[in-house]
Protein backbone atom coordinates (compact mmCIF):
# COMPACT_ATOMS: atom_id res chain seq x y z
CA UNK A 1 0.00 0.00 0.00
CA UNK A 2 1.25 3.47 -0.88
CA UNK A 3 1.16 5.62 2.23
CA UNK A 4 2.36 8.90 0.72
CA UNK A 5 2.33 10.15 -2.86
CA UNK A 6 4.88 12.93 -3.39
CA UNK A 7 3.94 15.11 -6.37
CA UNK A 8 6.85 17.02 -7.91
CA UNK A 9 6.21 19.37 -10.86
CA UNK A 10 9.32 19.73 -13.02
CA UNK A 11 10.19 22.56 -15.36
CA UNK A 12 13.78 23.24 -16.46
CA UNK A 13 15.37 22.37 -13.13
CA UNK A 14 18.03 19.89 -14.27
CA UNK A 15 20.54 21.60 -12.00
CA UNK A 16 18.55 20.80 -8.84
CA UNK A 17 16.41 17.81 -9.79
CA UNK A 18 18.80 15.08 -8.67
CA UNK A 19 19.13 16.47 -5.15
CA UNK A 20 15.35 16.82 -4.91
CA UNK A 21 14.45 13.32 -6.11
CA UNK A 22 17.27 11.57 -4.27
CA UNK A 23 16.12 13.16 -1.01
CA UNK A 24 12.68 11.58 -1.49
CA UNK A 25 14.08 8.22 -2.60
CA UNK A 26 16.12 8.16 0.61
CA UNK A 27 13.15 8.55 2.95
CA UNK A 28 12.89 6.35 6.03
CA UNK A 29 9.24 5.77 5.10
CA UNK A 30 9.45 3.15 2.36
CA UNK A 31 5.81 3.05 1.19
CA UNK A 32 6.17 6.17 -0.98
CA UNK A 33 5.51 6.87 -4.62
CA UNK A 34 7.10 9.78 -6.44
CA UNK A 35 5.10 11.41 -9.23
CA UNK A 36 7.28 13.57 -11.47
CA UNK A 37 5.21 15.79 -13.77
CA UNK A 38 7.23 17.44 -16.55
CA UNK A 39 5.75 20.75 -17.74
CA UNK A 40 7.34 20.80 -21.16
CA UNK A 41 10.92 21.28 -20.05
CA UNK A 42 13.46 22.28 -22.68
CA UNK A 43 16.54 21.19 -20.70
CA UNK A 44 17.50 17.66 -19.58
CA UNK A 45 14.78 17.50 -16.91
CA UNK A 46 12.40 15.55 -19.11
CA UNK A 47 15.04 12.91 -19.86
CA UNK A 48 16.06 12.73 -16.20
CA UNK A 49 12.58 11.87 -14.94
CA UNK A 50 12.33 9.06 -17.53
CA UNK A 51 15.62 7.70 -16.22
CA UNK A 52 14.29 7.73 -12.67
CA UNK A 53 11.17 5.86 -13.74
CA UNK A 54 13.27 3.25 -15.55
CA UNK A 55 15.54 2.82 -12.53
CA UNK A 56 12.73 2.74 -9.96
CA UNK A 57 9.65 1.45 -11.83
CA UNK A 58 7.83 0.48 -8.63
CA UNK A 59 8.34 3.83 -6.98
CA UNK A 60 8.55 6.57 -9.63
CA UNK A 61 5.96 7.70 -12.17
CA UNK A 62 7.07 10.04 -14.97
CA UNK A 63 4.33 12.10 -16.60
CA UNK A 64 4.91 14.45 -19.51
CA UNK A 65 2.73 17.43 -20.41
CA UNK A 66 3.28 20.42 -22.65
CA UNK A 67 1.60 22.86 -20.26
CA UNK A 68 4.14 25.07 -18.50
CA UNK A 69 1.94 25.64 -15.46
CA UNK A 70 2.68 24.60 -11.87
CA UNK A 71 -0.96 24.34 -10.80
CA UNK A 72 -1.90 22.12 -13.72
CA UNK A 73 1.06 19.85 -12.98
CA UNK A 74 0.01 19.46 -9.37
CA UNK A 75 -3.56 18.67 -10.41
CA UNK A 76 -2.31 16.11 -12.92
CA UNK A 77 -0.13 14.55 -10.25
CA UNK A 78 -3.09 14.22 -7.90
CA UNK A 79 -5.14 12.51 -10.62
CA UNK A 80 -2.39 9.88 -10.91
CA UNK A 81 -1.66 9.49 -7.20
CA UNK A 82 -2.55 6.36 -5.28
CA UNK A 83 -1.34 7.28 -1.82
CA UNK A 84 -3.37 7.53 1.36
CA UNK A 85 -1.75 10.94 1.87
CA UNK A 86 -0.53 13.55 -0.61
CA UNK A 87 2.56 15.75 -0.42
CA UNK A 88 3.75 18.43 -2.84
CA UNK A 89 7.37 19.34 -3.40
CA UNK A 90 9.05 21.78 -5.79
CA UNK A 91 11.78 20.31 -7.94
CA UNK A 92 14.46 22.77 -6.81
CA UNK A 93 13.96 21.99 -3.11
CA UNK A 94 14.86 18.94 -1.03
CA UNK A 95 13.78 17.29 2.21
CA UNK A 96 15.18 15.64 5.33
CA UNK A 97 15.21 11.86 5.09
CA UNK A 98 12.71 11.49 7.97
CA UNK A 99 10.19 14.07 6.71
CA UNK A 100 7.42 11.88 5.38
CA UNK A 101 7.71 9.26 8.11
CA UNK A 102 7.29 11.93 10.78
CA UNK A 103 4.40 13.66 9.03
CA UNK A 104 2.67 10.37 8.27
CA UNK A 105 3.01 9.06 11.83
CA UNK A 106 1.71 12.35 13.18
CA UNK A 107 -1.30 12.15 10.87
CA UNK A 108 -2.12 8.67 12.11
CA UNK A 109 -1.64 9.52 15.78
CA UNK A 110 -4.31 12.20 15.74
CA UNK A 111 -6.32 11.19 12.68
CA UNK A 112 -5.34 14.56 11.24
CA UNK A 113 -6.45 15.68 7.80
CA UNK A 114 -3.43 17.94 7.37
CA UNK A 115 -0.01 17.95 9.03
CA UNK A 116 2.48 20.83 8.86
CA UNK A 117 6.15 21.24 9.72
CA UNK A 118 8.75 24.01 9.90
CA UNK A 119 11.25 24.62 7.12
CA UNK A 120 14.65 26.02 6.22
CA UNK A 121 14.90 28.92 3.77
CA UNK A 122 18.21 28.23 2.05
CA UNK A 123 20.11 31.19 0.59
CA UNK A 124 23.47 30.97 -1.24
CA UNK A 125 25.44 31.87 1.88
CA UNK A 126 23.10 31.05 4.76
CA UNK A 127 19.89 29.39 5.84
CA UNK A 128 17.20 30.45 8.29
CA UNK A 129 14.55 28.42 10.09
CA UNK A 130 10.98 29.47 9.30
CA UNK A 131 8.01 28.35 11.37
CA UNK A 132 4.90 26.72 9.95
CA UNK A 133 3.05 29.39 11.86
CA UNK A 134 1.38 26.82 14.09
CA UNK A 135 2.63 25.60 17.46
CA UNK A 136 -0.06 23.19 18.66
CA UNK A 137 -2.42 20.67 17.10
CA UNK A 138 -5.97 21.65 16.17
CA UNK A 139 -8.40 18.82 16.81
CA UNK A 140 -11.67 20.44 15.71
CA UNK A 141 -13.06 22.89 13.14
CA UNK A 142 -13.23 25.77 15.62
CA UNK A 143 -9.53 25.56 16.43
CA UNK A 144 -8.65 25.09 12.75
CA UNK A 145 -10.66 28.21 11.94
CA UNK A 146 -8.49 30.36 14.20
CA UNK A 147 -5.24 29.20 12.60
CA UNK A 148 -6.00 30.53 9.11
CA UNK A 149 -4.34 33.91 9.71
CA UNK A 150 -1.15 32.42 11.15
CA UNK A 151 -0.48 29.29 9.06
CA UNK A 152 2.42 29.52 6.59
CA UNK A 153 0.55 29.42 3.25
CA UNK A 154 2.81 27.03 1.33
CA UNK A 155 1.72 23.68 -0.10
CA UNK A 156 5.08 21.92 0.19
CA UNK A 157 5.50 21.87 4.00
CA UNK A 158 2.27 19.95 4.47
CA UNK A 159 0.86 16.45 4.24
CA UNK A 160 -2.76 16.19 3.12
CA UNK A 161 -5.11 13.29 3.65
CA UNK A 162 -6.21 12.28 0.17
CA UNK A 163 -9.91 12.42 1.07
CA UNK A 164 -9.47 16.11 1.99
CA UNK A 165 -8.22 16.96 -1.51
CA UNK A 166 -11.15 15.16 -3.08
CA UNK A 167 -13.53 17.89 -1.90
CA UNK A 168 -13.55 19.79 -5.20
CA UNK A 169 -10.65 22.06 -4.29
CA UNK A 170 -7.82 21.98 -6.81
CA UNK A 171 -5.03 24.37 -7.70
CA UNK A 172 -6.25 27.16 -9.96
CA UNK A 173 -4.35 26.97 -13.29
CA UNK A 174 -2.30 29.81 -14.70
CA UNK A 175 -2.09 32.10 -11.69
CA UNK A 176 0.91 33.31 -9.73
CA UNK A 177 1.27 32.56 -6.00
CA UNK A 178 -1.13 29.67 -6.33
CA UNK A 179 -0.18 28.13 -2.96
CA UNK A 180 -1.98 30.58 -0.70
CA UNK A 181 -4.95 30.83 -3.06
CA UNK A 182 -5.33 27.04 -2.92
CA UNK A 183 -4.77 26.71 0.82
CA UNK A 184 -7.23 29.44 1.83
CA UNK A 185 -9.94 27.96 -0.40
CA UNK A 186 -9.27 24.56 1.18
CA UNK A 187 -9.30 25.80 4.78
CA UNK A 188 -13.04 25.64 5.58
CA UNK A 189 -12.98 21.96 4.60
CA UNK A 190 -10.17 21.06 7.03
CA UNK A 191 -11.38 19.54 10.29
CA UNK A 192 -8.06 18.87 12.04
CA UNK A 193 -4.38 19.86 11.77
CA UNK A 194 -1.34 18.17 13.29
CA UNK A 195 1.89 20.06 13.93
CA UNK A 196 5.46 18.72 13.77
CA UNK A 197 7.64 21.39 15.37
CA UNK A 198 10.76 20.55 13.43
CA UNK A 199 12.32 22.01 10.27
CA UNK A 200 12.44 19.19 7.72
CA UNK A 201 12.21 20.89 4.32
CA UNK A 202 14.89 22.89 2.53
CA UNK A 203 13.33 25.69 0.47
CA UNK A 204 15.90 27.00 -1.98
CA UNK A 205 15.96 30.75 -2.56
CA UNK A 206 17.27 31.45 -6.05
CA UNK A 207 17.23 34.27 -8.54
CA UNK A 208 14.73 33.79 -11.33
CA UNK A 209 12.17 32.00 -9.18
CA UNK A 210 8.71 33.43 -8.60
CA UNK A 211 9.77 34.34 -5.07
CA UNK A 212 12.25 36.85 -6.52
CA UNK A 213 9.86 38.45 -8.99
CA UNK A 214 9.37 42.21 -8.70
CA UNK A 215 6.96 43.47 -11.33
CA UNK A 216 3.23 43.88 -12.02
CA UNK A 217 2.69 40.14 -11.62
CA UNK A 218 2.75 40.89 -7.90
CA UNK A 219 -0.82 42.19 -8.33
CA UNK A 220 -1.81 38.52 -8.14
CA UNK A 221 -1.42 38.75 -4.36
CA UNK A 222 -4.61 40.84 -4.41
CA UNK A 223 -6.37 39.45 -7.47
CA UNK A 224 -6.18 35.88 -6.17
CA UNK A 225 -8.62 36.91 -3.47
CA UNK A 226 -11.34 37.19 -6.11
CA UNK A 227 -11.29 33.39 -6.29
CA UNK A 228 -10.94 33.00 -2.54
CA UNK A 229 -13.86 35.26 -1.67
CA UNK A 230 -16.02 33.72 -4.40
CA UNK A 231 -15.37 30.23 -3.05
CA UNK A 232 -16.39 31.27 0.49
CA UNK A 233 -19.59 32.81 -0.82
CA UNK A 234 -20.40 29.71 -2.86
CA UNK A 235 -19.70 27.30 -0.02
CA UNK A 236 -21.58 29.36 2.55
CA UNK A 237 -18.54 30.07 4.75
CA UNK A 238 -18.15 33.78 4.00
CA UNK A 239 -20.03 35.08 7.05
CA UNK A 240 -18.25 32.67 9.39
CA UNK A 241 -14.80 33.63 8.08
CA UNK A 242 -15.44 37.27 7.23
CA UNK A 243 -13.11 38.76 9.87
CA UNK A 244 -10.24 36.47 8.88
CA UNK A 245 -10.78 37.05 5.16
CA UNK A 246 -10.79 40.80 5.73
CA UNK A 247 -7.54 40.62 7.68
CA UNK A 248 -5.87 38.40 5.09
CA UNK A 249 -7.05 40.55 2.19
CA UNK A 250 -5.61 43.72 3.71
CA UNK A 251 -2.42 41.98 4.84
CA UNK A 252 -1.68 40.61 1.38
CA UNK A 253 -2.53 43.96 -0.21
CA UNK A 254 -0.67 46.40 2.04
CA UNK A 255 2.04 44.18 3.54
CA UNK A 256 2.93 41.25 1.28
CA UNK A 257 2.39 42.91 -2.09
CA UNK A 258 3.66 46.38 -1.14
CA UNK A 259 6.76 44.94 0.55
CA UNK A 260 7.61 42.98 -2.60
CA UNK A 261 6.88 45.96 -4.86
CA UNK A 262 9.15 48.18 -2.78
CA UNK A 263 12.06 46.41 -4.47
CA UNK A 264 10.98 47.66 -7.89
CA UNK A 265 13.31 50.29 -9.35
CA UNK A 266 10.43 52.13 -11.02
CA UNK A 267 8.99 54.42 -8.36
CA UNK A 268 5.85 55.23 -10.37
CA UNK A 269 5.12 51.50 -10.82
CA UNK A 270 5.41 51.11 -7.06
CA UNK A 271 2.97 53.97 -6.43
CA UNK A 272 0.58 52.49 -8.99
CA UNK A 273 0.68 49.28 -6.95
CA UNK A 274 -0.12 51.20 -3.77
CA UNK A 275 -3.10 52.86 -5.45
CA UNK A 276 -4.31 49.50 -6.76
CA UNK A 277 -4.09 47.93 -3.30
CA UNK A 278 -5.89 50.80 -1.60
CA UNK A 279 -8.62 50.91 -4.25
CA UNK A 280 -9.18 47.15 -3.97
CA UNK A 281 -9.50 47.36 -0.18
CA UNK A 282 -11.95 50.25 -0.43
CA UNK A 283 -14.12 48.23 -2.81
CA UNK A 284 -14.09 45.03 -0.74
CA UNK A 285 -13.41 45.88 2.92
CA UNK A 286 -13.73 49.66 3.44
CA UNK A 287 -14.31 49.37 7.20
CA UNK A 288 -11.41 47.02 7.95
CA UNK A 289 -10.00 49.26 10.69
CA UNK A 290 -12.92 48.21 12.92
CA UNK A 291 -11.76 44.59 12.81
CA UNK A 292 -10.25 43.59 16.16
CA UNK A 293 -7.80 41.18 14.49
CA UNK A 294 -5.71 44.13 13.32
CA UNK A 295 -4.99 45.23 16.88
CA UNK A 296 -3.31 42.02 18.01
CA UNK A 297 0.11 42.51 16.39
CA UNK A 298 2.59 45.10 15.21
CA UNK A 299 1.87 44.13 11.61
CA UNK A 300 -1.84 44.66 12.22
CA UNK A 301 -1.18 48.15 13.58
CA UNK A 302 0.95 48.87 10.49
CA UNK A 303 -2.03 47.89 8.32
CA UNK A 304 -4.36 50.17 10.27
CA UNK A 305 -1.94 53.10 10.01
CA UNK A 306 -0.99 52.51 6.37
CA UNK A 307 -0.83 55.70 4.31
CA UNK A 308 0.99 57.18 1.32
CA UNK A 309 3.72 58.47 3.67
CA UNK A 310 4.21 55.02 5.20
CA UNK A 311 4.31 53.52 1.72
CA UNK A 312 7.17 55.87 0.80
CA UNK A 313 9.10 54.74 3.87
CA UNK A 314 8.61 51.13 2.83
CA UNK A 315 9.93 51.98 -0.63
CA UNK A 316 13.03 53.67 0.81
CA UNK A 317 13.67 50.61 3.00
CA UNK A 318 13.20 48.36 -0.04
CA UNK A 319 16.13 50.05 -1.78
CA UNK A 320 18.47 48.40 0.72
CA UNK A 321 17.52 44.97 -0.63
CA UNK A 322 17.68 45.74 -4.33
Amino acid sequence: MVKVSVIIPVYNTERYLEQCVESVLGQTLSEIEIILVDNGSTDRSSHMIDEYQAQYPDKVKAIHTDIADLSSARNTGLENAGGEFIAYLDSDDWVHNTLYEKLYNKALQGSFEMVVCDMFYVYPERSITVSSGLQTDAFDESKVHHTITSVHPAAWNKLFRRSLLMRDVQFTPFIYFEDFEFLYRLYPHIHSIGVVNEALIYYRQREGSITHMFDERLYAFVRNFDNILASYHQSGYHTEYRRELEYLYVRYSLATMIKRMSRMKNHKAFLDGVKFAQKSIKENFPGYRKNALFYRSVKGIYLVLFSRVLAELVYVFGKIHR
